[in-house]
């Protein structure tokens, strides 16, 4: 809610690039002392519209946050996903990239080769649960279709 003091929206402003309460104080009235800011900044924080135009820039602040928070968890899900179902394929009998003489070929996997990805899906499952309890109700789900 804007005010039609120039001098809280120049305080306001300032807070929200960063400055300390002085500083922004100083901004807000640049011929005040520092003395006059200290007595003068709590009183400032006080009023009504500048208390309630900091607290939308801090709900903002909180909004992006957790957005940027639920993004690195769901990327953290896709590889793990990801990881998982290549691991899969190679059990199922899908066709595995394996390099031989320098030379990258495409064969049907060893039993070797399943048992190698069965162990790493067993170990990323745990470890992945371990390290995110939180997703341990997505596994869950995941798992029981």
């Amino acid at each position: 809610m804007p005010t039609t003091n120039l001098a809280h929206e120049r305080f306001v402003a300032a807070m929200k690039a960063g400055s300390d309460r002085i500083t922004a104080y100083k901004v807000a009235y640049p011929n005040s002392t520092d003395a006059a800011a200290r007595a003068n900044v709590c009183r400032l924080l006080k009023n009504q519209y500048v208390h309630q135009m900091l607290s939308e820039n801090d709900a903002a602040l909180d909004e992006q946050a957790t957005k940027a928070t639920i993004l690195a968890r769901i990327q953290r899900l896709e590889a793990y996903y990801d990881q998982q179902a290549g691991f899969l394929k190679i059990i199922e009998g899908g066709l595995v990239e394996k390099v031989r003489n320098g030379e990258k070929r495409l064969e049907k996997p060893t039993v070797t080769d399943k048992l190698k990805a069965a162990r790493f899906v067993l170990n990323l499952k745990d470890s992945f649960t371990k390290r995110y309890p939180q997703y341990r109700s997505v596994e869950e789900t995941w798992e029981n279709g």
